[in-house]
């Protein structure tokens, strides 16, 4: 079927009548939980919260596959559905957030006090959603392209994406590391994903310091969250990881305080 002819618009006519009714569902189901925040049993709230951001992810992969289908069947592409997407995408973080904060240092007794009152939220539960939020967000991302004016919203996007979702951890049975426990194995997994995460995030940060901004707050929040990788490694008794961790650190501390001293006396010459 050749792109732009009368069949493939038809087909992409018929597409988009399915995504809309496909969108209208879960934004259906959003103004429901929404409706229910207000109501007494608060308890429930957080779950509710989780709820939301599923459904605004479901929206993304929405957006992405009719943009997908829009290029093939009528041969132009149009990023106003991605746009959308990316809204959801802000929209899923912002909800979670007002569970598990967006507090890069936050108190280790915060975050264990809010795990431990979402039992239902469990480790294999955890597993599902985030590496779901992941996966959404790469292909978000690459749907819009290498060449994107969003590049580094993107690198924002997955810093905010690895700090909820470490804030989101019980590191008290994260760190137990015993076989004899339940959800042993998605706690391996889930302390694994969150290491890895906080280092990319840390690293896209410094990419974006390095080559967009120049900025002090991409810099010092890169530096922020490889403390919480440094307390990580530290609470898993990895010493060489630790060690490694804290040579990065003194590296960007020091090529940041060289910036800002360049950039005060550059001010000066002015």
């Amino acid at each position: 079927m050749k792109p732009g002819s009368p069949q493939a618009r038809a087909l992409f006519s018929k597409k988009e009548i399915e995504f809309k009714g496909e969108l209208e569902k879960s934004k259906s189901i959003i103004r429901r939980l929404e409706a229910e925040l207000k109501q007494p049993d608060e308890i429930f709230n957080p779950y509710r919260l989780i709820g939301v951001a599923n459904e605004y992810l479901r929206m993304i992969h929405l957006y992405v596959t009719i943009t997908e289908d829009m290029a093939f069947l009528k041969g132009s592409k149009n990023e106003s559905y991605l746009t959308e997407g990316r809204k959801a995408y802000y929209n899923a973080l912002l909800n979670l957030e007002k569970i598990f904060s967006d507090i890069i240092n936050l108190e280790p007794t915060e975050i264990q006090d809010t795990a431990s009152k979402l039992p239902k939220f469990d480790p294999a539960r955890k597993v599902i959603f985030f590496r779901k939020m992941g996966f959404t967000l790469d292909l978000l991302s690459e749907s819009f392209g290498e060449k994107s004016k969003y590049r580094w919203a993107f690198t924002d996007m997955f810093a905010r994406y690895a700090i909820v979702m470490k804030n989101s951890m019980n590191y008290k049975d994260l760190l137990a590391r015993d076989p004899r426990k339940p959800f042993f194995e998605e706690n391996e997994i889930l302390i694994n994903m969150v290491m890895e995460l906080l280092n990319k995030a840390s690293d896209k940060l410094r990419e974006k310091y390095e080559l967009a901004t120049k900025e002090f707050d991409d810099m010092n929040k890169a530096v922020k969250i490889l403390e919480e990788l440094r307390r990580l490694y530290t609470l898993t008794s990895d010493q060489n990881a630790v060690d490694e961790i804290k040579k990065k650190m003194d590296v960007w501390n020091e090529k940041l305080e060289k910036d800002m001293k360049n950039k005060e006396q550059q001010k000066k010459r002015k």
